[in-house]
């Protein structure tokens, strides 16, 4: 499999931000490429956590001033909010990792590819509130290998590869591949149990499958189909919904736009110019860039 569809819907946008697709570009399907979906579809419920400023550790982040190290995550994530530029804020939802399920709230991140949740060493270096116990779970099985990952805002984890049932929406992954967290630097202003990664393979740490890839390779998912909706800005809305395996006609109007992955690690495409429309002035941003 080599391809899957990212979809993001804005319900309120208070600008335009116009993108324009290199002309030499193939589309991925068409618009009859992925039928809907609507009763088929699997649905989480995201929570905006807007990000605090406090201390030299978060300063750092906040600001995005980390240094890149081998393969890293972008220093702007994709669960960041477009509308709110202050001190930026993350989405996270409900998963469970073991059997018995163990409760964790993750931030869902397509600019990354692994799972990790904090392990019972990490203590509060990790953030969040809840910790992942290996002697709970019946499904629990250990993988000899090492987890370290540096994002792009200078942030980092390490800790050890492991194996268990991942549940997310529903749905059970059996032997998911994930990462028990021993250390962590700069996540300590986070209140989110980890990071569920929704990248490509090639930037997983351990070369491992990917969450929503195993959910479509193991059928769970109909579509590889996975999309954002986040509520209304001009309702104070705090809530949105990661939606997979297809799409929710009642989230949007219109018609998608189709365009292929430049580099299977982000969700990245080619664009020829990106311009910024606030009322009846318009300003090009980039142009001839990758945009993520």
């Amino acid at each position: 499999m080599n391809k899957f569809l990212l979809v993001s819907v804005l319900p309120v946008l208070l600008a335009i931000l116009t993108v324009k697709l290199c002309a030499s570009m193939a589309t991925v399907g068409g618009a009859s490429a992925y039928a809907s979906n609507n009763n088929g579809i699997k649905r989480i419920t995201m929570h905006k956590v807007n990000r605090t400023c406090n201390g030299n550790t978060t300063q750092y982040k906040c600001h995005g001033k980390g240094k890149h190290t081998g393969i890293t995550k972008r220093s702007v994530s994709a669960t960041e909010t477009l509308l709110d530029q202050g001190w930026g804020a993350y989405w996270m939802g409900l998963i469970t990792v073991g059997t018995p399920g163990q409760t964790f709230y993750t931030d869902f991140d397509t600019g990354s590819s692994d799972l990790w949740v904090p392990g019972e060493l990490c203590g509060t270096a990790c953030g969040g509130t809840h910790t992942y116990k290996p002697s709970l779970s019946s499904t629990y099985k250990a993988w000899n290998k090492t987890f370290q990952i540096v994002y792009g805002d200078g942030s980092h984890t390490t800790g050890v590869f492991a194996n268990d049932t991942v549940n997310i929406a529903g749905i059970s992954i059996t032997g998911q591949a994930f990462a028990i967290i021993n250390s962590a630097s700069g996540m300590t202003s986070r209140t989110n149990d980890g990071i569920l990664g929704m990248g490509y393979q090639k930037l997983a740490q351990g070369g491992e499958v990917p969450v929503i890839w195993s959910m479509y390779l193991t059928g769970a998912l109909s579509l590889p189909i996975f999309g954002f909706w986040f509520g209304p800005v001009s309702t104070g809305s705090d809530t949105g919904e990661l939606i997979l395996g297809g799409y929710d006609t009642t989230k949007y109007t219109g018609s998608f736009t189709y365009a292929p992955v430049s580099v299977k690690g982000y969700w990245e495409f080619a664009a020829d110019s990106v311009s910024l429309t606030i009322g009846s002035t318009t300003t090009t941003i980039a142009t001839s860039i990758n945009a993520i």
